[in-house]
């Protein structure tokens, strides 16, 4: 049996569901977190809701002092970071880790994550104004592990992972790694949101990358991964968290991390590639110690992207052939929430293992690839032994995991 790593905490934070409890009723009942906003530059959107972090975090068990330190450190913060600090609370407070806080390891999956302040404080100097001195250390993305360090009093090692959207599969395989090697006792792995300027979307746009959605209000298409009137990925924001632990201790674990793999295209285009993708699952399926058949559910990338939809689902095809596990797509609930977007979809993996379902893709009609079992407009109830979860990202970097219920461990 491979060396396995247990996923003892979880958070998570988004349009879909603030916190697991209330992400995982929408992943059940397949409710979507994107709107329509009639925005001048997106129509479609899956943004972080307001939210009002000292009452939020009153459900977190913590002394006052520690509890206070943390809000303080909130009010200084963007609303970015406050979404992923929110998510790392909530994974350690489920976790009850109680490791030495010098055996514990920060991992922030993204880069490029703050580009609206980028914009915001070019644009405060041109106009001669000045740009606020806490902008020195919050334009860098080491700032996240910074304020979640101080936050949760982490004394290990610490940095981030950029991948572009494969990010969270980066983040989580580094994690795994320093678990394995002995250098760690525990690793706080947090997908921070990815915050576009208007360039940035302005940019995607023009590549044919975003779904805008088209006309006004009730007329908007909705989010269509894989379907053949798909037209693009809808921009989400996400905020998500796992505590991983070497499996030790079975009544704190909520799943298992069996695999985490991650292969390159060697492009450095935004094309994806079908024998990069059937590489990486395979790499993830001989790690984990699994057949492609004992594979019950893939959680797709499926970014709705013409392009991407199509060469993962002629990955999928070909690797699974005429044996397919059934596949939906978190993000057809969730929009792409681009760096965080894997630790996203961890969460809902892992929510999906232990509540026996398979959440709907409420728009997929018309799937794109036949050959292959897609859950459609309607959740599938069913037993869940093992998962595959993909994420790619642009620069040809694939990476996949397998999350395993609990109970497989003691039946091998």
């Amino acid at each position: 049996m491979p060396d396995l790593i247990a996923i003892t905490g979880m958070g998570v934070v988004n349009a879909a569901g603030m916190g697991c409890r209330e992400f995982d009723r929408s992943l059940k009942t397949g409710t979507s977190g994107i709107k329509a906003n009639g925005h001048q530059d997106i129509h479609l959107r899956a943004l972080i809701p307001d939210f009002d972090f000292p009452s939020r975090i009153e459900q977190f068990e913590m002394e006052n002092p520690q509890r206070q330190k943390i809000i303080k450190l909130a009010h200084r913060a963007s609303p970015g970071m406050r979404s992923a600090l929110l998510a790392a609370l909530e994974a350690w407070d489920m976790s009850s880790c109680l490791v030495d806080k010098n055996a514990v390891g920060l991992i922030v999956s993204g880069s490029n994550l703050n580009n609206q302040d980028v914009v915001e404080a070019y644009q405060r100097l041109i106009l001669g104004r000045q740009v606020r001195p806490s902008y020195a250390s919050q334009f860098l993305d080491s700032d996240y592990v910074g304020m979640i360090s101080e936050a949760l009093d982490i004394g290990g090692e610490g940095y981030c992972v950029g991948a572009a959207s494969a990010s969270g599969g980066a983040a989580i395989a580094m994690a795994r790694r320093a678990l394995l090697s002995g250098d760690l006792s525990a690793v706080v792995v947090v997908g921070a949101p990815t915050l576009l300027s208007s360039v940035e979307v302005s940019a995607l746009r023009s590549v044919g990358a975003l779904n805008i959605g088209n006309g006004e209000g009730s007329d908007i298409q909705p989010y269509q991964p894989f379907d053949q009137t798909a037209s693009g990925f809808v921009y989400g924001q996400g905020a998500a968290a796992l505590i991983l632990e070497p499996l030790n201790d079975m009544k704190r674990s909520l799943a298992v991390l069996r695999a985490s793999a991650m292969a390159l295209d060697a492009n450095h285009s935004t094309n994806p590639s079908v024998s990069g993708e059937v590489t990486v699952m395979k790499k993830a399926l001989k790690q984990a110690g699994l057949e492609k058949e004992e594979i019950d559910l893939v959680n797709s990338h499926g970014t709705g992207s013409v392009l991407g939809d199509k060469v993962e689902a002629e990955a999928l095809y070909s690797l699974f052939a005429k044996n397919s596990p059934w596949v939906n797509a978190t993000k057809a609930l969730s929009g792409h929430c681009l760096s965080s977007a894997g630790i996203v979809e961890a969460v809902a993996a892992v929510l999906q293992l232990r509540g026996g379902y398979l959440h709907a893709n409420p728009a997929l009609n018309n799937p794109v690839q036949g050959g292959i079992r897609w859950v459609g407009p309607e959740r599938v109830e069913k037993d869940i032994r093992h998962i595959l979860s993909n994420s790619f990202g642009f620069g040809g970097i694939n990476t996949a995991q397998v999350f395993s219920h609990i109970s497989t461990y003691h039946q091998e």
